[in-house]
């Protein structure tokens, strides 16, 4: 349990600093809504990082991260080398993406990520509170009007 303590710990120091900045920016620009949220995405984003690791501690899957978290997800995976490096640091392996069909499975997606985080909160991860009405606030917005979005 200690190992795993430490391996939590060290996880979540380099999650917090591991540069985004080329994945937030391939995001924002694709998506020129979001420009107001960046700070709102990159936290977002490392919270849900964060969640795979934890979850992975707990035996406990997560579906995906919902609509636009994933697309930064999708982002990160574009700047492969980066993704690749990080994920080794992180899961000591590649973090595979499996897309997901239809609007349900998408609303499926971001209340599993809600789910887990409250299951991770129970677990003693009290902080991830702060991260809820972020999460929250990233299962309302539309990608759609985004991506249509004149700047």
């Amino acid at each position: 349990m200690e190992k795993l303590r430490a391996d939590l710990k060290k996880n979540h120091a380099f999650i917090s600093v591991m540069s985004l900045d080329k994945p937030i920016k391939y995001t924002v620009t694709k998506h020129p809504r979001l420009k107001k949220y960046v700070n709102e995405l990159d936290f977002a984003y490392r919270v849900f990082l964060y969640c795979c690791v934890l979850g992975c501690s707990y035996n406990v899957s997560l579906n995906g991260p919902g609509d636009v978290i994933d697309e930064v997800w999708h982002a990160h995976i574009l700047h492969s080398e980066q993704y690749q490096f990080q994920c080794n640091k992180i899961f000591g392996s590649y973090l595979h993406h499996s897309p997901v069909d239809g609007d349900a499975e998408k609303k499926e997606e971001s209340s599993a990520l809600l789910d887990l985080m409250k299951f991770l909160i129970k677990k003693d991860h009290k902080w991830l509170e702060q991260a809820i009405p972020i999460i929250k606030l990233f299962m309302n917005v539309d990608l759609i009007k985004c991506s249509c979005a004149k700047n």
